[in-house]
């Protein structure tokens, strides 16, 4: 069988106040388990750790792994929830940054851990900005063939029902008293 595990780790930046000491602890104990008879006696040869890696050596580990039959990726580092994007977002370094689903790429069995931070950063539109878009689009485009083309996919869609929840199950949905709720 071949199979390969990445470790990706992000410490930040040595000094700062928000610098994690424990993700070289991390990255050590990852290793250790997966080279034990516990973790599945890995060879070193079949694991690989980027430290503060760039955007281009993630994504060119991760493509290295897509003919694998198994694959096991880890991050251990900073990262944060993108509300606009609304996936994991993993700080690689500074001024880097990676979406974590680009971690799925590839892959016919892998395990992916995300020991990060998850804090949701909302991307707020304001409203100047959002009027200037509006005032823009509509420059630009024709009612009619809006509403021609719209109904035109709608025939293509098969029968269906679709829902959209602007949060989960025992969540709360938050808004703004100056923008309306935040999923709308």
């Amino acid at each position: 069988m071949k199979r390969h595990a990445l470790i990706l780790s992000n410490p930040g930046e040595k000094g700062a106040q928000n610098y994690c000491e424990g993700v070289k602890v991390d990255v050590t104990n990852y290793t250790s388990f997966l080279t034990s008879a516990l973790g599945g006696t890995w060879y070193d040869s079949e694991i690989k750790h980027l430290d503060r890696p760039s955007k281009s050596a993630t994504i060119n580990a991760v493509a290295d792994m897509s003919s694998d039959d198994y694959s096991f990726i880890v991050f251990c580092g900073h990262g944060y929830y993108s509300s606009r994007q609304e996936t994991t977002i993993l700080e690689l370094r500074k001024d880097e940054e990676i979406d974590s689903l680009d971690l799925r790429r590839g892959a016919k069995k892998r395990t992916i851990i995300l020991d990060c931070c998850r804090k949701v950063e909302k991307d707020i539109i304001t409203e100047a900005a959002m009027a200037a878009k509006f005032m823009e689009a509509r420059a630009e485009l024709n009612a009619a063939e809006c509403r021609k083309y719209f109904e035109h996919k709608l025939e293509e869609c098969s029968n269906g029902i679709v829902v959209g929840y602007a949060c989960s199950k025992n969540e709360t949905a938050g808004d703004s008293e100056s923008r309306g709720g935040y999923y709308s």
